[in-house]
């Protein structure tokens, strides 16, 4: 795979975007590809991009921002992933209770709701309601200090 469409403006921006809507198996390809094409951009890349995972990692403060704003299947879906991956205590923080019975979905699901939640985290990004760059800076879209066009020693040239 050619990177050369992402040599424009933005182009970084647009390659993390891409790499936040592919399942985890696909998006593990992309790095591996991107990675060895330009390892910078493979850096740059493996830095900024959000997943469910990372998502789960912040403050009950921000997952309270992040949890108003998202539908209930949405909202139920972040409360799973958080279960799951060990993090009681932040429910119990957002006033959930470990014994609620969640809404489950198929496993196909997942993948898709995880996304959309990522995609939903980007959007309060981008008007305010999350301000990345104060708590995550190394994931937020709106570091002024972030380079958006694609490192020079690229193979794609």
């Amino acid at each position: 795979m050619t990177f050369q469409r992402f040599r424009g403006p933005n182009g970084v921006f647009q390659l993390i975007a891409l790499l936040e809507t592919c399942s985890k198996s696909r998006r593990l390809e992309l790095f591996d590809t991107v990675s060895a094409d330009n390892p910078a951009l493979g850096a740059i890349v493996k830095t900024k991009v959000l997943t469910i995972d990372h998502i789960s990692s912040w403050t009950s403060v921000e997952l309270r921002r992040l949890s108003a704003e998202l539908n209930n299947d949405l909202r139920n879906r972040l409360f799973v992933v958080l279960l799951e991956g060990g993090h009681g205590a932040k429910l119990k923080e957002l006033g959930v209770q470990q014994d609620s019975k969640f809404k489950t979905f198929p496993l196909l699901e997942h993948e898709h709701l995880d996304v959309l939640i990522v995609l939903k985290a980007r959007e309060l990004e981008r008007i305010g309601i999350l301000e990345l760059w104060r708590f995550d800076p190394t994931k937020s879209m709106l570091d002024r200090n972030f380079k958006q066009d694609l490192p020079p020693n690229s193979k794609a040239a």
